[in-house]
């Protein structure tokens, strides 16, 4: 314990509870353990009352943001970033981009609704795309060039193609838990990434197939979830 720097009473949390011992472990591919899921059912009610609900989008969405931008995207301060889409994994690629010291953070979607929430999480500049057309005004906000690096996280022919034509020459568009999770905890620390901006909305169980139809419309601002045991 003292090696991993614990202290009485600090607050822990994990992405995973792997056992250490089955045969994805050993190799240290931790997030294939084969009996994580005989341990993954606590509800996590702390001392002060607290679940820290919050903190659900770190081990999902925010993994995928972080993992997006770097390294495959390789993404260096002073960047600029389209982020089409503003769903629950696009709201955290704004969030990273940002903490990454992105220059220009373009966010784009067909709602208003998600476009004001995105420039709370850092957007510099927002695109309806329901009124104007997305590649050109990305476009005209980088002055002709395009962007350094564009995220497309609903896999639509629509947006991919938005994506592959905004981006620069030379752009891209675009771990394991052990390598970028550690990394993921310190932009929170450090208060560069704002955990508690990635839930927007909390659902009991039985509530789940109205949530999911949400999602299916376009209704969830952030990330929303879903609470399995009461």
């Amino acid at each position: 314990m003292d090696s991993m720097m614990f202290e009485i009473l600090d607050y822990v949390g994990a992405f995973i509870m792997p056992c250490g011992n089955c045969f994805y472990c050993v190799k240290g591919q931790e997030d294939l353990c084969e009996s994580f899921f005989a341990y993954n059912c606590a509800k996590g009610t702390l001392y002060d009352g607290e679940t820290r609900l919050f903190l659900r989008g770190n081990g999902c969405a925010v993994f995928t943001a972080y993992g997006a931008l770097r390294p495959p995207a390789e993404m260096r301060p002073g960047d600029s970033v389209a982020v089409i889409g503003v769903g629950g994994v696009e709201s955290s690629c704004l969030q990273i981009a940002k903490a990454f010291g992105a220059s220009q953070v373009i966010a784009v979607d067909v709602l208003d609704e998600k476009l004001q929430n995105a420039t709370t999480l850092g957007a510099t500049h927002t695109v309806n795309a329901a009124n104007d057309d997305a590649v050109e005004s990305i476009k005209e906000i980088t002055d002709g060039r395009g962007v350094d690096v564009a995220i497309d996280a609903l896999g639509k022919a629509l947006t991919f193609s938005q994506c592959a034509k905004s981006v620069k020459i030379i752009g891209s568009y675009g771990a394991r838990a052990r390598k970028d999770l550690p990394q993921i905890v310190k932009l929170a620390e450090s208060g560069a990434f704002n955990l508690q901006n990635t839930i927007s909305r909390k659902c009991k169980f039985e509530e789940a197939n109205g949530a999911y139809e949400d999602l299916n419309h376009g209704k969830i601002v952030g990330r929303a979830v879903v609470e399995i045991m009461g």
